[in-house]
């Protein structure tokens, strides 16, 4: 049976939390290729991050964050230490978790506020 990518991404989506969910903190999304099903699809991205063979978006950061939300992560540096890990720019990370930040405070703030969004 032929699955839409949406459908496909979704349940992809769906596993990968249900996966990390399931780990008792964020060391254990350490990527290691002889680890568990999700330490080793980290460390395929990883190794094709460090080859240049890996289209970097600003979803993958929101993921990669909401990854470690899912294990309880607190300490900013379990983020720093992923994004390192995963062989990524930490200064793209951190620009498109801002946004996002900035994005999703516009969403939620109640109307007649003070304050203003833009949007580039």
């Amino acid at each position: 049976m032929w699955h839409s990518p949406s459908l496909t991404l979704l349940q992809d989506a769906e596993k990968v939390e249900a996966l990390a969910k399931e780990l008792s903190g964020p060391a254990e999304l350490k990527p290691d290729a002889e680890g568990s099903e999700l330490q080793k699809k980290l460390a395929s991205i990883a190794e094709r991050s460090s080859q240049g063979n890996f289209l970097y978006t600003k979803f993958f950061a929101i993921g990669l964050f909401r990854l470690l939300e899912l294990t309880g992560a607190k300490d900013p540096k379990a983020l720093e230490g992923l994004v390192s890990a995963m062989k990524i720019p930490q200064e793209s990370v951190s620009r498109d978790l801002m946004t996002y930040k900035v994005g999703t405070s516009c969403i939620i703030m109640p109307i007649g506020t003070s304050h203003h969004c833009h949007f580039a």
